[in-house]
């Protein structure tokens, strides 16, 4: 499935698919700035991120495919900081081993969300560098900067880990341990982005980590190791994601409508559909257009057509039609 912009101020695109299926080109969102930021106490509560874009879906970087256990993920920020938080699911199980060693990652039991960042300056090395974090169930982390070249010499791996973003973490489960949010704060100062220029472009990647390393991400990423994979009992391949071209493509804005694709569906029964909603806290009434097509190769199965006014302060729900497929290939554009 494949979601796509809308109107200037789109939800992105995003491609992933039910049954078989693999990438549809880059991804596009915009960030809207917050005018108040969320407090980062690891739960989402109503309305608290209501002025961010909000991401749902995440495709298996193994084999392109749209993953059942789909993850949301927002981002806002203001003057000081980068906001972000993820809603996703929990088996029954996945909490009983208990945390892993640091700074061992990838155990059969570790559950994980990585957050890679492209502001696009100079930091420590020759070039811009981006930034990788990740944050486990349990609180624990592992951060990276990213830079392709060192004082004049170029180098792959490893990367400065050293590096340390002083985000604030914070994560809550819910009643029956079913469903994960956590919420992180990431000070612009420690990537060297001394102010944010109203609609400047990152590259930003979002993933979710199931258990025995089920890498997924909001983009397929092509950065595979091989090698001990931070395991305790074997090598593996896994995906480093760490190629910042590869990212998907945000642009802040201070006065953007927010954009939030909430949910798609039960992409494991085939059921496309899921709730998108918008919200506006700008100055003027803006006019937005959703435009939803689904096909299957060159045929379009389904399409979905949505306009909405809104004035300032106001929000709006717009349901996706659900459409039953059967089993195959796919492309949801939104």
């Amino acid at each position: 499935m494949n979601m796509a912009a809308v109107s200037r101020y789109g939800a992105g695109l995003m491609a992933f698919c039910v049954g078989m299926t693999a990438f549809a080109g880059p991804m596009q969102f915009v960030v809207p700035r917050a005018a108040t930021p969320p407090t980062v106490d690891g739960t989402i509560q109503p309305g608290e991120w209501d002025a961010a874009v909000a991401v749902s879906g995440v495709v298996n970087q193994f084999d392109g495919l749209a993953h059942p256990r789909q993850a949301t993920f927002w981002m806002t920020y203001d003057d000081t900081h980068v906001y972000l938080a993820q809603r996703s699911t929990l088996l029954p199980g996945e909490l009983d081993a208990g945390a892993c060693f640091p700074p061992v990652w990838f155990e059969d039991t570790d559950n994980s969300v990585v957050f890679c960042l492209a502001p696009g300056r100079v930091n420590n090395g020759d070039e811009p560098s981006h930034y990788q974090m990740r944050f486990n169930l349990y609180g624990k982390v592992a951060q990276e900067e990213i830079c392709w070249r060192w004082k004049g010499l170029k180098l792959i791996y490893p990367q400065n880990r050293t590096w340390d973003g002083k985000a604030m973490v914070a994560n809550s489960l819910n009643a029956d341990k079913t469903a994960w949010e956590s919420e992180y704060a990431i000070p612009l100062s420690e990537m060297k982005v001394e102010a944010v220029k109203d609609g400047e472009e990152w590259g930003v990647l979002f993933a979710r980590d199931y258990p025995c390393m089920d890498q997924n991400a909001i983009v397929r990423s092509t950065d595979w190791r091989f090698g001990s994979a931070r395991r305790h009992w074997s090598l593996g391949l896994f995906d480093n994601y760490r190629k910042e071209g590869e990212y998907a493509r945000a642009r802040l804005t201070a006065n953007a409508p927010a954009v939030q694709v909430l949910s798609l569906g039960d992409l494991a029964a085939g059921k496309l559909g899921g709730l998108v909603r918008v919200g506006h806290s700008g100055a003027a009434t803006v006019e937005i257009t959703l435009r939803s097509r689904v096909t299957r190769g060159e045929t379009v199965v389904h399409q979905q057509t949505e306009t909405v006014r809104l004035e300032p302060g106001k929000r709006k729900e717009i349901p996706l039609t659900e459409k039953t497929v059967p089993a195959g290939d796919y492309t949801l554009r939104l």
